[in-house]
Formats: C-alpha cells, structure tokens, sequence
C-alpha cells in the first residue's frame, strides 16, 4: 500500500437507501432524488468529505481576493476598467489590457473551483472503495494533478472570455445563442472534475486538459438526463432551503432587534448568513459526490459503496466503452 491510501473503513459500511418495497422509482427526477439521498449516506460514512469541501470554500474566498485586488490594481496602472474601456475598438492598447486581465482572472478563478472540485471528488472515489480518507488526502490527489486543472482552466476560461467578447458585439439572437453555447459547455463538463480525481488514483495516467472534457463527455452521454435533472434537483432544493432560511432567519432578527436592539440584530444576521453557508457546503458536496458515483459506474460498470447498483443500472445507459475509461 503506497504513500496515497488511505485506512481500512469501519466493518459495517453505510447501506444505501432504497426504494420502498425494493422497487426502483419511476421517472428520472425521482431516481435523481434517491441518488441525492444516497449521497447524504456517503456524507455520514466519512465527514471529511465536508471537511474538504470547507477547506475547499476558505481557499476559494483567499483566491478570489487576492484575484480581485491584483485586477483592480492591474486595471489601475492601464488607466481603466471594466466601464470606462473603449469596447468598440478592439485592439486599442486599453483594450487589449483588459481582455488580458480579465482572462487571467477568469482562470484563476476556474482553477481555484476545480482544485476544490477535484480534491472533494477524490475523497468521493476513496470513500467509494470502502476506505477512510483524510482532508489533507483529498487536496495533496488534487496537487498532484494540478497541471491538468490549469490546462482545464485555461481551455475553459478561453472559451468563456471569447463568448464574453462576442456577446459584446451581436444583437439580442446572437447573445442568446452565445449563452446557449455556454451553458452546453458547462454542461459538457460537469464530470471533469471527477475524471481528473480518478486519473490522481494510483496507476492511472494522467490526463490533459482536453482527455478530462472528453472523458466527461463519454459520461454526460450515457447519464443523459438524470445528471443534469440531479444538478438542477439539487440547485432546486438548495434554493427552497434558503429561502426557508431567509424567512426564519428574518423573523429571529426582528426578534433579537426587539429585545438587543442593534446588537440582536447583528447577531441575527450573522446566523443566517452561517445557515446559507452551512447549506450550500452541503449540497456542493452532494452534487460532487453524485457526479462522481455517475463517473465511476460509467466508466467501471462497478456501484461505489453506499450506492445501489440497481439504481445506478438504471440511469445509466450501457455501451461499449469505445475508449472512455483508457
């Protein structure tokens, strides 16, 4: 056992949760919400899953400030911003500067979500094998394959600032099938970051940027539906659940104004914004986790631990691998 594995789990594992009466049920929007379901079970057999997605959220607010202060300082010393920039020439100096800048921190955003992505997707996979994993794990599996999330980044965030640009210049049509291109590109690649946490495992090749889109896309065809249906579902129920929080978190701060005054108030305010955050850790593992079940059943044929294979079988449409998996 090298360097990378991880602990034996405990003996007794997490039994997936399944249908009533051992039936599957009907339509992909509720097979969706077992899945979900069954990813709540991967969270309770190893919490660090959590863990690395918390670790995930601080490193992206240092990123993302470091990011917005070296743009604005960035824009300050080429005289402009995002406003005040001549859009309509171009190649202008100004221009040309901006669209650099602006690309570059496009990136490092893409980098820093897919760095987290990818470490939270590796604990799924480790989780899977039955095996304990650590925070400190899931981050050094994202590490070691970092190159492949900058060429990932730097493809994706290519294309984004070019549809950006476009955008810009064509009629209302235009835009909207710009976005529309957009979106399929999102879409396309929701399963890299768990082809680029599978390609971190021992005696995997690494990936390139470009292998990782292909691979998701090998997967996107064959869970065609029910992964997108499941990336809606729980952006659906994740928005249910703050607007849940918003009105309960209004009525405590009214309440605690009334009796601490400001102070209350503040107090109030600052529980609702950790509830919005707890919430939406939560469910960014859950998506993470489901896609990375939907991987690896595509591409293995095998059911990750805590997911019924039955289910799995089911959303999941069998075809040759024609290359997906090596």
């Amino acid at each position: 056992m090298d360097s990378h594995s991880i602990n034996q789990s405990n003996s007794n594992p997490v039994q997936p949760p399944q249908a009533p009466s051992g039936e599957l049920p009907q339509g992909k929007f509720r097979r969706s919400i077992l899945l979900t379901k069954q990813a709540l079970a991967a969270i309770k057999q190893d919490k660090s899953l959590v863990g690395a997605q918390i670790v995930g959220v601080i490193i992206s607010v240092i990123v993302s400030i470091a990011l917005i202060a070296a743009m604005i300082a960035a824009l300050a010393a080429i005289g402009g911003d995002a406003d005040t920039l001549n859009r309509r020439q171009v190649f202008t100096p100004q221009n040309i500067g901006y669209i650099i800048i602006f690309w570059l921190v496009v990136i490092g955003f893409i980098i820093v979500s897919t760095y987290v992505s990818v470490a939270v997707s590796y604990g799924a996979l480790v989780v899977f094998s039955g095996k304990n994993v650590t925070v400190k794990e899931c981050f050094a599996a994202a590490n070691r394959r970092f190159s492949t999330i900058v060429s990932f980044s730097a493809i994706s965030g290519t294309i984004g600032v070019a549809l950006n640009a476009l955008e810009e210049r064509v009629p209302f049509f235009g835009k909207l099938a710009l976005r529309l291109v957009g979106a399929a590109w999102s879409i396309a690649t929701m399963f890299v970051p768990a082809a680029i946490a599978n390609s971190a495992r021992e005696g995997e090749p690494r990936l390139s940027g470009i292998d990782a889109v292909k691979k998701s896309v090998g997967v996107l065809k064959k869970s065609w539906g029910v992964s997108i249906i499941v990336t809606v579902g729980v952006g659906l129920a994740s928005s249910l659940i703050f607007l849940a929080i918003l009105a309960a978190g209004t009525v405590l701060m009214v309440a605690l104004a009334s009796a601490f005054e400001m102070a209350g108030l503040g107090i109030g305010f600052v529980l609702m914004m950790l509830a919005f955050v707890a919430v939406a850790i939560l469910f960014s593992t859950l998506g993470a986790i489901v896609n990375v079940a939907l991987y690896q059943y595509a591409t293995t044929g095998k059911a990750p631990m805590s997911f019924s294979p039955a289910l799995l079988q089911s959303v999941i449409e069998q075809k040759p691998q024609k290359g997906l998996l090596r």
